[in-house]
């Protein structure tokens, strides 16, 4: 067994052990398990959220498909970082009172009752779950690739070691372990990524990230602009990503996590936090890796194989124990991110299926155990996924999983925000951006040259709009409910909070 194969094992028993920890302390309640009990502090939220939302893709797809596509590719994580820290601020907030006022543990509990139709809360729970799936399925693409990059060892080696980590944490210790660990996991995943990034610079390139460039641009220009080194970057598809980007807060794992602030200000201070720090190292950093550090130390990946480019420049011109760092880094962001999504998929699948189809009270204990059942069935399925249609991690996100999260986003604000909105707008508008969406996967006449999600997501916007408005609204005291009554409370939240 090699040092680095002992280090990854011994990080692995380090990360069980915590879980093993976390359910030890946690309290056996659904609220607790799921939830974090709805008490997540400002340090622990900039953590939590941050790698929540970066994981794995930001060390290997990010710039793994900028090396391959070019700079263009950047328009989707710059859209997607400025959508999630208004999100937090402008949707957040409500989301968090509902889920305090009327004790939702599911954000599609709010669906159900907003909108007056289980059907529409079971279609949305089936929905997000079907688009779940190959984003788990991305971070075990990029572990695996991780794996084969530094140990040599198979593709698959990779994707067992990080499901069996992912049941031990997000298994045992639920929610609030998840997010406990984010703190450890996020600060390791900080200090390989941008610290090799600092490191190749000085020790590697001659001249610096400037006069890489600058070779960069005489070599191999195609990378810098439209339409990019594979001609992908067409005005119509950096359109089609900067709407991708800009809907990315519909992802339903970040959107349940305004659900376990303590308070409403820590929501906002994430935010700041997020647009501050957060747009240096998970956006800048990525993008010099993929646009010019790559690219200029290692030439001629093709395919998924770019993926492991910032791991293939760590192994090749730094030390072996910090290539071995690095990879326990992509761990630690692929755990952080998956934990908080096997989470979301256990509460859909157990509060939002399960509970609906028994039609009857279950016990805190019953929910926790189907939850647990439903989180098992995602990884299996996401892990035989990733091992059967491997492809690159970028492309996966932006094309797939993000552009399905996309679908309930009208619903989602039109519930929040627009009284006249009605369930068979709803329907009609996530069913048929759903399925435009699908066909658009093998049909592609269909998007006009656009990228799938700006037609599915137009679709969707027009459907909803137009059914909501010759169909029947809801009740008087269901718009009382979800308007009126969470507005003030809202206001008297603001006012507890000037006077401490």
């Amino acid at each position: 067994m090699t040092g680095g194969t002992t280090a990854l094992l011994l990080f692995g028993i380090a990360v069980v052990l915590i879980g093993v920890y976390g359910a030890r302390v946690s309290r056996k309640t659904a609220v607790d398990y799921m939830l974090a009990g709805r008490q997540i502090g400002a340090v622990v939220m900039f953590f939590y959220v941050a790698f929540v939302i970066y994981s794995a893709w930001t060390f290997y797809g990010y710039p793994g498909f900028t090396y391959l596509s070019g700079a263009p590719y950047s328009i989707f994580p710059l859209a997607a970082h400025l959508s999630f820290a208004l999100f937090f601020v402008l949707v957040g907030p409500r989301l968090w009172a509902m889920s305090r006022m009327y004790g939702y543990i599911s954000p599609v509990e709010f669906v159900e009752q907003r909108y007056e139709s289980p059907f529409l809360r079971l279609l949305t729970a089936l929905v997000l779950l079907v688009f779940i799936v190959p984003y788990v399925g991305v971070q075990v693409v990029g572990v695996g690739a991780g794996f084969h990059a530094l140990t040599g060892l198979p593709y698959l080696a990779g994707a067992v070691y990080l499901a069996v980590l992912l049941l031990a944490v997000v298994f045992l210790g639920g929610m609030r372990t998840v997010a406990w660990v984010n703190v450890l996991l996020g600060s390791i995943f900080i200090a390989a990524f941008a610290g090799a990034l600092i490191w190749v610079v000085a020790a590697v390139l001659p001249g610096g990230l400037l006069g890489a460039a600058q070779r960069l641009e005489a070599s191999s220009p195609a990378i810098f602009g439209a339409p990019g080194p594979m001609g992908l970057w067409t005005y119509k598809a950096m359109v089609g990503l900067s709407i991708a980007g800009l809907t990315a807060c519909a992802w339903p794992h970040v959107v349940v996590t305004t659900m376990t602030a303590r308070t409403v200000g820590v929501l906002r201070s994430f935010a700041l936090a997020f647009l501050l720090l957060g747009g240096v190292l998970f956006y800048a950093v990525p993008n010099l890796w993929g646009m010019i550090v790559g690219p200029a130390l290692i030439t001629g990946l093709k395919g998924k194989a770019a993926d492991a480019v910032v791991q293939l420049v760590v192994t090749k011109f730094l030390p072996a124990w910090f290539a071995v760092f690095v990879l326990m880094a992509v761990i630690a962001a692929a755990l952080s991110t998956v934990g908080t999504q096997l989470m979301v998929s256990g509460i859909f699948i157990s509060r939002d299926l399960l509970t609906k189809w028994l039609r009857r009270q279950v016990t805190d204990m019953e929910m926790i155990t189907y939850t647990r059942i439903g989180l098992i069935v995602v990884v299996i399925l996401s892990f035989l996924l990733a091992w059967k249609r491997p492809t690159e991690m970028g492309r996966f996100l932006s094309d797939i999983a993000s552009p399905g999260f996309t679908q309930w986003l009208p619903l989602l604000l039109g519930g929040l925000f627009w009284r006249r909105a009605t369930k068979y707008g709803a329907i009609a508008g996530l069913s048929g951006g759903v399925l435009v969406l699908v066909l658009a996967m093998k049909y592609k006449a269909i998007t006009f040259g656009f990228q799938p999600v700006l037609v599915a997501l137009a679709v969707n916007l027009f459907l909803y709009v137009m059914v909501s408005l010759l169909t029947r609204p809801v009740a008087p005291a269901t718009v009382e409910m979800f308007f009126s009554r969470v507005d003030k409370y809202l206001a008297g939240r603001e006012g507890v909070a000037c006077s401490e």
